[in-house]
């Protein structure tokens, strides 16, 4: 991510999420602060904001102020870059997301990946999408990314398990 960020600097960042270890899960078995290292080199770049954490309700509103919502993961013992929770948040935005690779998404024109393994491609992905955001965040694409989060909300998933629940409690 950091260095996604250097290579663009013509385009603002604008970022939210935990700026200390106070309020971040990502957890260290160094003692090493990881959030606040980051924070700090990210708060050296001249095209970076840190908003830090934001409450849930402001979310929505901040999305449809960007041009380009980012997902960076990095493949972990607990961590297999498979799906991310954040995904149907994004989606719901209409806006163009453009991350590392997630299993789930494979194949899908909805989000803009780097391939397996290969998260030192985003940069030159990122900058694709950059050069041609109208394209990206056309009305056709956003509904579609709309469209399909709207399909896969975690009540219409607990309809699903509900139904499979029942058919096969018949069947016994």
């Amino acid at each position: 991510m950091l260095g996604l960020i250097q290579q663009n600097p013509d385009v603002s960042f604008d970022l939210v999420g935990p700026v200390s270890g106070k309020d971040h899960n990502l957890g260290s078995r160094t003692g090493e602060d990881v959030a606040a290292v980051f924070a700090e080199a990210l708060q050296q770049q001249k095209n970076v904001t840190l908003r830090g954490t934001m409450a849930q309700h402001e979310v929505p509103a901040f999305m449809e102020s960007c041009d380009i919502l980012l997902l960076c993961y990095r493949r972990t013992p607990s961590f297999r870059c498979d799906n991310s929770h954040k995904m149907m948040e994004y989606l719901s935005s209409g806006k163009v997301v453009v991350c590392t690779n997630l299993s789930a998404y494979k194949g899908s024109d909805l989000v803009e990946m780097s391939p397996v393994d290969e998260n030192g491609l985003l940069p030159s992905i990122f900058r694709r999408v950059v050069e041609d955001i109208d394209k990206y965040n056309a009305p056709a694409m956003q509904a579609r990314r709309k469209a399909y989060a709207l399909q896969n909300t975690y009540d219409n998933h607990i309809g699903t398990i509900e139904s499979f629940i029942q058919a096969n409690i018949q069947k016994a």
